[in-house]
């Protein structure tokens, strides 16, 4: 299991995010997200909350953004935060992959410059899978993946389909076929047979 970083590693990031995004503002991201009033939102990764609070505004007070985030001070920022805008409608999460959220439960998954940062890839796409409503949408960003790579980590295992590259953001669709088992499944139902 990941460990969180550091609290004081943890200040120092959410203090270079805030100046990211002064140039790389987060309601611009999620306009790519198409997020609609009363959608239920997951933002996994959440970090400060800067999206996941942009997200609540959009939502609305019909919507719910569920905020995830492996270190515990992002739950209580993102609380805090919240309160000051008055946002009842933000609940922070505090993993590193399962969200406790029911299946099918979640109409967009936010995971914007998180996946690289995460030791077990596999499970958390498939976690995402898990509380993705059929047809919900995955909005994805990186800055650090090759194309070809993005769509070899997100697609390969069949959970999800591209349906559109954006300025910032890939949009993916909730596949509907059944996940393709890990080479490390297989080889052991391989070696059961």
């Amino acid at each position: 299991m990941q460990a969180p970083m550091s609290s004081t590693s943890f200040r120092m990031m959410s203090m270079m995010l805030g100046i990211r995004n002064v140039f790389l503002r987060p309601r611009k991201v999620l306009r790519d997200a198409c997020l609609s009033s009363g959608d239920r939102v997951l933002d996994f990764g959440s970090g400060p909350g800067d999206y996941a609070l942009a997200a609540a505004e959009l939502v609305g007070p019909g919507g719910k953004v569920y905020a995830l985030d492996i270190h515990p001070m992002a739950a209580t920022r993102i609380a805090q935060r919240a309160r000051a805008l008055g946002l009842e409608n933000v609940a922070p999460i505090t993993s590193s992959c399962q969200t406790d959220l029911e299946d099918e439960s979640i109409d967009v998954v936010l995971l914007y410059y998180t996946l690289h940062l995460v030791e077990e890839k596999e499970a958390v796409l498939k976690e995402l899978h898990r509380v993705l409503k059929p047809g919900g949408r995955l909005s994805f960003a990186t800055r650090l993946e090759s194309r070809a790579r993005v769509l070899q980590r997100i697609t390969g295992g069949r959970l999800f389909a591209l349906v559109r590259r954006e300025k910032e953001t890939y949009a993916f669709i909730k596949a509907a076929t059944e996940p393709v088992p890990s080479e490390a499944a297989s080889q052991a139902n391989a070696a059961r047979a």
